[in-house]
Parts: C-alpha cells; structure tokens; sequence
C-alpha cells in the first residue's frame, strides 16, 4: 500500500513541476467496459457439478479504464492507468444456484515515472508493462511477463510489474533495456506457493535500418533461482512473408509437477550441465487491408507429459492440493502446440467489422481450444464485441480440463 500510494503522487509531482515551467501537456483517454459472461465448466471427478472450482456461469462485469499522461516538455512523462471495476457473478453448485456474490475494486495495472535524459537515455520506474518478442502465443524469452495469446479481447488486461528500467540506443538499430523487478504485485504467484524472488533482466536488440531482420538476445537473473538466457529474432522476407523465433533455456525447472504422494519441484543436478528449452517459431502473412494470418509451434522441454495430467487430477483428489494443479508455472502446461491465428479488419458492412478467430493444438495430450472474437464500430466512440471458447479433449487433457465453453458479450465506450 505504502508503494502504491509513492507512485500515485507521479502525475501530481510532474504536473506541479510542469505548471512551475509552463511546459504542461496533458492527455487521456476513457475506456468504459460493460460485459456479460456465460461459462459452463467441464465436469470432472476433481470438479463434479462445480463443487471445487466454483467457477461462475454467469458473470457481469462494469470496467472503468482511465489512462492519464503527464508531460514536462520533452523530459518527463508521468503515466496512470488505474481501472476500476465492478462484477456480479453466479455459479450453480451441485445443481443449486446459491446466492450471487458482488464485488467492487480498484487496480493499479500501470503507474510509473519516464525521465528522458537525451536522445539516447531514458530511466522509467513503476509499475510497467514492458512486452517483446515477434510471436503472438508467446514469448519465452520474456521471463518477467508470463502472457499467453489465445484469450485476447477488450477484457484482457496485464497486470504491470515494479520496474527500474534503463533504455539505452543508438539510432533505430541498437537499443539496450535493463531492468530490475524490485518487489512483488497483489497477484497471485505465477509458480503456487512460491515466495517472490527479485531479478535483473538484460535484453539487446539490433535491428537493420531497412526493418527487413532484428535479433535479440536477453539474459534473466534471480538472487534464489538459476538465470536464464534467451533470444529473439525475425526476418521480413517479402512484403507479405515474415518468419520469426523466440526462445529460452535453463538449467532449472520451477513447475509443479505430480509425484506419487505429492506435487513436487524437480531439483537440478548439479554434476550435469543440463538445459531446458522453450522456442516458438512462426511465420506471419501480412495482407493489403490489415489482414494477417499466423502460424506458429512451441516447444517446451520442461512442460508435463501426456499421463501427468491424468495423475495430477488424481493427485488432487486423493491430497486436496489443488494449487499446484491451478497454477502450476507454466504459461502452457504441455510440451507441444501448433498455434493459428487470423486477424481480419474494416469487414462488411460499410468496413466496420474485424474477426479475429485462433485456434490451440496441444500435441502432448491432443486436446484442442478455439477462441474468437467479433468487434463491430457501432458508433462514433462505442464498439460492441462478442467473444466465444470452446474446449475439444478428454476431461483431464490440457486445454479441456477447465471450460468447455464460454460466450461474452461487451460494449467499450471510448472518450
């Protein structure tokens, strides 16, 4: 609390510096969501009529997203993205619908300070949202945010890290971003039950001038947990074909795993030099119109096999540990996937329309999950959207294991 009121008074300070110079510049926007969400859970021995998870089937959700910047002539910014939102949810228990449950709360997804020393040397701190990498499922050279692709509408937000963050370039080719993550969010743990560890993270980027190829390579440091080193990189080999990878590798795995009598953390040996990997590579279509197709595969050595998922269900119900099972660090919890995506703009009638249908193949356990999205401009600031999920697979593979279906219906109101 005593950090988030620090970084509240950002925008204060800057506009009081700037109103002493008379350099003042101010800019905002106003996204006002109102949804409606309904869901219906797959039924499990672990989930049995929704007795375990509780997840709601219907879900009404009033979002209110300001976003505020404050500029001291070309020197300092300061940023504000609060969101306040409101909900009302109802889930059917073992066939009985029990009594709602309303809640109202406020959320700091992005709050920080830029000082623009020169042309070449910017120092940002605050919570930050600081995205990389050509992929859209994922990006595993990114081991700050662990953001996935496939469940992505006006609804998705990402919660900011407290960053220190340095941007150094020289031109349009080469930047250098270091970064130190300095104390833990109000979310819940990426890994169940594990306590925050600070790190450093270094990435370098070289670009060519004409923008047809860049490389990246990012190395990740913890004070209790082996580094990581990763790399990025993407070649423009025709207007239309663009090809691209992200990777990572390390020595240790921090997932859950199910073990005979307990989720357990496999350790390292320490007399082999072993790595583990994770690389996505892909190959984008990019079209007259906006419109963009994608193709992409990941791979994760650390991911659970096909008859862990199986055993974790039993595990589960056999120990009433269900944490591990939820969040067990895994971005994607198996091995292999095959990603497609397809993003259509400006559709019928009078360019209105955008599409944007993806699809998940889980090679490890074949379970499959498509999500769509529908917007349509219904007036000058208001855009409606439709969004819809639906899960193919056993009960306890992959991307079935939670949510057979679901279907949101929402509004943003932009001023």
């Amino acid at each position: 609390m005593r950090r988030a009121l620090l970084l509240l008074v950002l925008p204060a300070l800057a506009a009081a510096s700037a109103s002493a110079q008379g350099e003042l510049s101010v800019s905002g926007q106003l996204d006002v969501i109102g949804a409606a969400r309904g869901l219906v859970p797959t039924d499990t021995l672990l989930n049995h009529k929704n007795t375990v998870l509780r997840l709601p089937q219907l879900a009404l959700t009033s979002e209110a997203r300001p976003s505020v910047e404050v500029h001291i002539g070309g020197w300092l910014t300061a940023v504000a993205r609060p969101r306040l939102v409101g909900g009302f949810a109802m889930a059917q228990v073992n066939g009985d619908w029990p009594e709602g449950e309303s809640a109202l709360a406020v959320t700091l997804p992005e709050l920080y300070g830029t000082w623009q020393a020169s042309d070449w040397f910017a120092l940002s701190w605050g919570l930050q949202n600081f995205q990389w990498g050509p992929g859209e499922l994922a990006s595993p050279s990114n081991r700050l945010f662990h953001e996935t692709g496939l469940l992505r509408d006006p609804l998705y937000l990402v919660q900011g890290r407290h960053l220190v963050r340095a941007n150094l370039s020289s031109g349009r080719e080469l930047s250098v971003v270091g970064m130190v993550e300095l104390s833990d969010t109000d979310e819940r743990p990426f890994v169940a039950r594990e306590d925050f560890d600070r790190s450093a993270h270094l990435k370098v980027e070289y670009a060519d001038a004409t923008g047809r190829w860049l490389v990246g390579v990012v190395g990740s440091a913890w004070l209790e947990h082996e580094p990581t080193l990763g790399e990025y990189a993407q070649l423009q080999l025709t207007d239309v074909v663009a090809l691209y990878l992200d990777a990572s590798h390390g020595r240790e795995r921090r997932a859950w795993y199910p073990g005979r009598h307990a989720f357990v953390k496999r350790s390292i040996d320490v007399d082999e030099i072993e790595l583990f990997s994770t690389a996505l590579v892909g190959a984008r279509l990019s079209f007259d119109g906006g419109v963009e197709v994608r193709g992409e595969y990941l791979s994760q050595q650390a991911g659970w096999e096909a008859d862990d998922f199986e055993d974790a269900a039993l595990l589960v119900l056999a120990t009433r540990d269900l944490e591990p099972y939820v969040a067990p660090g895994l971005e994607l919890v198996g091995q292999q996937f095959i990603y497609l995506a397809l993003r259509a703009p400006e559709l019928p009638p009078m360019k209105k329309l955008t599409v944007q249908p993806r699809v998940l193949w889980s090679l490890t356990d074949r379970s499959m999950a498509a999500f769509v999205t529908i917007s349509a401009e219904a007036g000058e600031r208001t855009t409606a959207f439709l969004s819809a999920f639906a899960s193919v697979g056993d009960v306890h593979d992959e991307l079935a294991r939670f949510v057979r279906g679901a279907v949101t219906f929402g509004v943003v109101n932009t001023w």
